[in-house]
């Protein structure tokens, strides 16, 4: 007799590899909205930082002149000279923006529709065709993170700051302290939760920014308030100071008519 195979059923490995790409995907998107900081988001005030300073004013715009009219382009007489608005930015998010306005504040709209693509990114991954394969890379993500993870560390090795980082490709950086300009402790709301802290130390000349990544803060804020005065500083601003009253002494006066 023949066997026939129920339609609309999953095996027990294809419903596990399911239930457990689900399960990253949701875990992603709730890691990503609570780093988003969920209070601000939906704070009614306005969205400002990078170029949202300027965006923040297009769909307003769109909601009070063009849709109006029944238009989604038109001339607009901001920005000096006026420009043609939507001529060559995409109008579907700020159509989504207004949307959202009927029920939302604007500006708590305006944040939610901007962080909508983050959210919604991991989702797309998985619905695509090669959305499952993208999962494979997660052991080799977490391999490296663990790697870079081991590879951080610091030391104070005399008048000297010592940084390390990277996974299989490490960076030494030894920073001496009579060069530090400045100095900046920052931390994420993750980083504070656990005591961390990135100490950054700015020193002339071009490159990437010498620093201290997930330290101990307890540890790293004395190091940021007391870089700038050590001996080694004090005698480095000396001897410039030194350098400078002798180059203005031996530069010749001009003569006098």
């Amino acid at each position: 007799m023949a066997s026939f195979r129920r339609i609309g059923t999953a095996s027990r490995p294809e419903l596990l590899l399911g239930l457990t790409s689900a399960a990253v995907v949701a875990a992603a998107v709730v890691f990503t909205f609570v780093h988003l900081q969920p209070g601000l988001l939906f704070t009614d005030n306005t969205p400002a930082g990078g170029d949202m300073g300027a965006h923040v004013w297009g769909p307003a715009f769109l909601r009070d002149h063009l849709l109006p009219e029944g238009r989604l382009t038109g001339w607009t007489p901001d920005w000096y000279a006026g420009f043609p608005a939507y001529h060559f930015y995409m109008v579907v998010p700020s159509l989504a923006i207004v949307a959202l306005d009927l029920v939302l504040p604007y500006g708590i709209a305006f944040k939610l529709i901007t962080v909508s693509g983050l959210l919604a990114l991991p989702v797309a991954v998985l619905l695509a065709p090669w959305g499952i394969l993208a999962l494979l890379l997660i052991p080799i993500g977490v391999l490296d993170a663990e790697l870079v993870y081991r590879g951080l560390g610091w030391a104070r090795v005399g008048d000297h700051i010592v940084a390390r980082r990277g996974g299989l490709l490490r960076e030494t950086n030894v920073v001496p302290m009579a060069k530090v300009q400045s100095t900046r402790l920052a931390s994420s709301p993750l980083q504070r939760r656990v005591g961390l802290a990135n100490l950054l130390l700015d020193v002339a000349g071009r490159g990437r920014t010498p620093a201290v990544l997930d330290g101990a803060a307890d540890d790293l804020g004395p190091l940021h308030l007391g870089a700038l005065g050590t001996l080694a500083a004090r005698r480095d601003e000396q001897a410039v100071r030194r350098r400078s009253t002798a180059e203005i002494a031996a530069t010749p006066k001009a003569a006098s008519t």
